[in-house]
């Protein structure tokens, strides 16, 4: 071998036949069914990207983080600020942030949180 990309080399690599072997994508997150029903799936991936624990459930830390999140959106999660309640105040922000109807109030099944999957779906909370 000279280390040099010559005729020989370039004749070697063109002749080459890749690997059969399918490639194998890892951890690659199965898309939220689209409900609107705040489940563990919907809180788990949430949790990912806001940077919580992945518990898939929706305990102080993770509205904490949710909080922090809409915060630095610019959004108001009301006069307690990060206190990691899940109240009308974070909803309103929630609501607000996804543009559907604001209330604070989540539903079953909630237009907020239909649209939450959606984002999430796309990487894009």
């Amino acid at each position: 071998p000279t280390g040099d990309y010559g005729p020989k080399t370039r004749d070697r690599l063109e002749a080459a036949k890749p690997e059969k072997r399918p490639v194998k994508v890892i951890n690659k997150p199965k898309q939220l069914k689209i409900s609107g029903l705040l489940g563990p799936a919907t809180i788990t991936r949430w949790q990912d990207e806001v940077g919580a624990a992945q518990t898939g459930k929706l305990d102080r830390a993770t509205v904490k983080a949710i909080q922090t999140s809409l915060r630095k959106k610019g959004f108001s999660v009301g006069s307690a600020g990060v206190d990691g309640l899940f109240g009308p105040a974070t909803i309103t922000a929630l609501q607000k942030y996804l543009g559907t109807p604001a209330d604070g109030e989540i539903s079953r099944p909630s237009p907020a949180i239909k649209e939450l999957q959606r984002r999430l779906n796309a990487g894009k909370f």
